[in-house]
C-alpha cells in the first residue's frame, strides 16, 4: 500500500527518482539473494550426490573386504538393505529435508529482520528474551 500511494503523495520529480531507484535496489537485492540461493541448492545436491557416492564406494569396499564369517552371522537382506534402501534415503531425502530446513531458517531470519526494522524496539526486548 505505502508503494502504491507514493506516486500520488509526491510532486517533486527528483524525490520520485529517488524512491524509484530504491525500490529497484530492493527487486535487485531480491533477486541477487534468489540467484545466490538457487545456486547454493545446486552446490548442495551435488555434495549430496557425491557424499553418496563415497559411501557406497566404502560400504562396497568393506563388505568386499570382510571375513566370511560376517556373512555367516549377518543376514543377506540386511547387506542389501544397506546398498538399496539406505542408500536411497541418502540419496533422496537427505538433501530434501536439507533446503526445507534452510528454507525454514532463512524464513525466520527474515521475518525477524522485517521486524525489527519495521519496529526497533523489538530487538530491545527480543535480545533479553531470547538470552
Amino acid at each position: 500500500a505505502k508503494w502504491s500511494e507514493a506516486g500520488n503523495t509526491t510532486t517533486n520529480n527528483h524525490t520520485i527518482e529517488q524512491q524509484r531507484d530504491i525500490y529497484l535496489g530492493v527487486y535487485g537485492a531480491l533477486g541477487f539473494g534468489q540467484a545466490l540461493f538457487s545456486g547454493s541448492e545446486v552446490l548442495l545436491y551435488y555434495a549430496a550426490a557425491r557424499a553418496s557416492r563415497v559411501l557406497h564406494e566404502c560400504c562396497l569396499k568393506h563388505a568386499l573386504r570382510a571375513p566370511m564369517a560376517f556373512f555367516d552371522t549377518i543376514p543377506i537382506g540386511r547387506i542389501v538393505s544397506r546398498f538399496s534402501q539406505d542408500m536411497d534415503s541418502v540419496d533422496t531425502r537427505l538433501p530434501a529435508v536439507i533446503v526445507d530446513w534452510l528454507y525454514c531458517l532463512l524464513e525466520v531470519v527474515s521475518t525477524i529482520l522485517v521486524i525489527g526494522v519495521g519496529t526497533p524496539v523489538f530487538f530491545a526486548v527480543a535480545i533479553p528474551i531470547g538470552v
